[in-house]
């Protein structure tokens, strides 16, 4: 009897604490390579609609040519890379039409979080770490310091909604963003206009103004997208 109490009671402290935590299985080669890819191509390393090379990879890498494929193949939903028969994996170089898209998806996704953050202010230390950092930058910064504090800031504001699909969908269109920023090199000597355009977005929605708010994010956002645009018209040239 005693020793059935005690099965009883292990069981219910079992269920109160929850399911024993499980080991986690190691990162596959495949993701691994996949990350290490995705690291290169943003990082410039692989150049926008140059072809990457099986061979040449594979040994860097130390791995198979499956696990390459498999890996590429992971990052073309990404955007990051494309695949075109009888030429292969390549990675992407962005036209305006890829930048219109990816700007109209970003207006609708950051007019909802700055709407959410208006009346949720105490959600806004991520962003206000993000526009310190760009605000800490000048105009003789590496470029890709700038950039990298920018679409920080944007992302902190769309991950302030919660929702992991809306924050994963924005992260991927970063990715793009980044990419589109490589292919294109920007000097951003503007930086001290970049950081104010950012601190009046913040301070606008910390004081919960929404129509200034709004309408601050949704010249920022156009005003970059037709900059973009037009320096990849004359970049086609």
């Amino acid at each position: 009897m005693i020793h059935y109490c005690i099965i009883v009671y292990a069981s219910l402290m079992a269920d109160r604490e929850g399911p024993r935590p499980r080991p986690l299985g190691r990162v596959s080669t495949v993701e691994a390579l996949a990350k290490a890819l995705r690291e290169r191509i943003l990082s410039g390393d692989e150049v926008p609609g140059a072809p990457l090379r099986e061979a040449e990879l594979c040994a860097m890498f130390g791995v198979s040519r499956h696990s390459l494929r498999t890996a590429m193949r992971s990052l073309v939903p990404t955007g990051l890379i494309r695949y075109e028969a009888n030429y292969g994996m390549y990675v992407s170089k962005l036209d305006t039409h890829d930048v219109e898209d990816i700007y109209q998806i970003r207006k609708v996704l950051e007019a909802e979080a700055v709407l959410h953050l208006c009346s949720h202010q105490e959600l806004l230390g991520p962003a206000e770490r993000a526009l310190v950092t760009l605000e800490s930058l000048d105009g003789a910064s590496d470029w890709a310091l700038v950039r990298d504090a920018d679409l920080a800031f944007h992302q902190s504001m769309v991950d302030a909604l919660g929702r992991r699909r809306m924050s994963s969908a924005y992260a991927g269109l970063m990715d793009e963003m980044s990419l589109a920023f490589r292919q294109l090199r920007p000097e951003f000597e503007d930086v001290a206009g970049i950081q104010s355009q950012h601190r009046d977005i913040f301070n606008a929605v910390f004081r919960g103004d929404e129509s200034l708010a709004l309408r601050l994010t949704t010249e920022h956002l156009t005003n970059a997208e037709n900059d973009i645009t037009r320096e990849l018209d004359q970049f086609a040239r």
